[in-house]
């Protein structure tokens, strides 16, 4: 007897009508699309707050101000998991993922955590300095690498991009790309990167005052609780920017 399998995505649980999220390889532990667009006409049901990758992470909001297809994070507004980045890290790292546009000009955190030294505390982040020549940077904050991707174009406030960063006691990857751009661009070290004291992940802002506080429009935001290989990211995208289009979201 033949078996039909049926992939059904989203806190609504519809059947074939839009694209579920991507599964990163098995491994993803929260996913969240953020925009009302999203959640109308029984799209993925609930809200931008929503776990949908099934886990009941759901996020809790600072401002829970949205447009169609992203959320506009500022100091303000801005979103914080149920989760810390040592859970999310574990012992063998993590991904984190973050569909998001931002000019450059902002220096902003699109997702992760930031560090405090005084105590002791050290944050991983996927972002964005002022430096125009970095449109990507990943942070492991207070004593851990930085790695910075060196790329054209540069960020442009009205350009969403898919952007990833993997974390882990062997190294890391910064992972970029989008609609204008052939191929993903890369950047990695072998430095060992961990975390000192757990602290909530948030998508938007930083958990600690900084001057990280630009503008970033975040449509989207996925989690892993494993180290991604490029093949799975390349993957990702694919799914994401299918999933995405239906909604008339180019990245």
């Amino acid at each position: 007897m033949s078996k039909i399998k049926i992939n059904i995505g989203g806190a609504g649980g519809q059947m074939g009508k839009f694209t579920p999220l991507p599964r990163l390889g098995g491994a993803l532990y929260a996913g969240y699309l953020l925009g009302a667009d999203f959640h109308a006409l029984a799209a993925f049901g609930g809200g931008s707050i929503d776990d949908l990758s099934g886990n009941g992470r759901s996020l809790t909001e600072t401002g829970g101000v949205y447009a169609a297809n992203h959320m506009v994070c500022t100091p303000s507004n801005f979103l914080q998991a149920p989760f810390t980045d040592t859970t999310l890290f574990g012992s063998q790292g993590c991904t984190m993922i973050a569909v998001s546009a931002s000019g450059i000009a902002e220096s902003s955190i699109e997702v992760g955590t930031f560090s405090n030294p005084a105590s002791g505390t050290r944050g991983i982040a996927l972002g964005t300095p002022t430096d125009s020549n970095l449109p990507l940077v990943s942070y492991n904050f207070s004593g851990g690498p930085q790695i910075n991707l060196t790329a054209t174009p540069a960020r442009d406030a009205n350009v969403f991009e898919f952007r990833a960063g993997t974390f882990s006691p062997a190294g890391g990857l910064v992972y970029r790309r989008r609609s204008d751009v052939v191929g993903a661009q890369t950047n990695a070290t072998t430095t060992a990167q961990s975390i000192l004291v757990g602290q909530s992940v948030r998508i938007g802002q930083p958990n600690l005052g900084t001057t990280f506080d630009g503008t970033v429009k975040v449509a989207a935001a996925f989690f892993a609780n494993r180290v991604l290989t490029i093949d799975e990211l390349d993957d990702a995208y694919s799914e994401t920017k299918a999933l995405l289009a239906q909604f008339g979201l180019a990245i």
